[in-house]
Parts: C-alpha cells; structure tokens; sequence
C-alpha cells in the first residue's frame, strides 16, 4: 500500500511540475464570414510559453467550448513553434468552418459523440510531456473584431 502511495505521489509531483513549465501568453477569437459562398466561422489563437527549451511537447488536443481541435480532423489545430531569449513560444490556431449549405444536406452521416473533457473555463489544451500527459486551462479568449471577406 505505501509502494502505491508513494508511486502516487511521484507521478502527481512529476505531473505539477512539468504543467507549471507552460504558460498561456494570449488567446483570442474571431469570427469571420464570406469568401466561398454561404461560409462563416471563428478562428482561434492561442500563445503559449515554456521556459523548458529541451523537453519534446506534444500536443494532443484544444477543447474549446466543448469541441475538441485535433491535427488531421475537420476541426484542425496548427502548431507553430518558435524560440526566442531563451524561451519556447507554441502558436496554436485552429479555424472551425461552416457552410450554411451543409446544414441542410441531409445524406451527411450523423457525427460520432465524442467524449467531452470536463474543465472549467473557455478551453482546456491538452500535451504531454516527457510522458506524462498535462492540461493548461483558459479562462477566457479575447474577442477580436469580426472579419467580412469579400
């Protein structure tokens, strides 16, 4: 039993201490609308800084509003990765499109329901690091003024 505990205890000290090595620097929002016919949308931004310059990142998902951002899917997520004075700088942007037309295409199969991720603010990233899998909440995004494409 304290073998467990103790093992308990090292994963969740392990884990506090690489989530404080991230922090978000800005997150903002902003709708959008035109260019192709009938679509509109919200782009996301979201900057985050580690001062962990040798460690491997990798981010898994952004839950924003209970929708999960994932590289590869219709919902994508791009990852930009900068270093500058010593720090690591991750730019994440994702785009969630929609048409006004594929609301009413009926033939669209139904999407599969995906298991939500339980947080408290506007968004939850999720990343691992060395191994061990870490959250960062945000409380809020900064709403930028929308944008009327052509």
């Amino acid at each position: 039993m304290k073998k467990i505990l103790l093992l308990s205890l090292c994963h969740l000290f392990i884990s506090i201490s690489f989530a404080q090595k991230i922090k978000v620097i800005s997150s903002t929002s902003q709708t959008w609308a035109g260019g192709q016919c009938c679509s509109y949308g919200i782009n996301y931004n979201i900057v985050l800084e580690s001062t962990e310059t040798t460690s491997l990142f990798r981010f898994d998902t952004v839950w924003i509003d209970k929708q999960s951002y994932v590289n590869g899917t219709a919902r994508t997520l791009t990852i930009n990765e900068t270093i500058k004075n010593g720090k690591r700088y991750f730019t994440l942007e994702s785009n969630c499109k929609w048409n006004r037309r594929d609301v009413f295409d009926l033939d669209m199969p139904p999407d599969k329901p995906e298991k939500v991720l339980v947080y408290n603010g506007k968004a939850c990233i999720v990343y691992h690091v060395g191994g061990v899998r870490c959250t960062e909440e945000i409380k809020k995004f900064e709403v930028l003024y929308p944008i009327a494409y052509p």
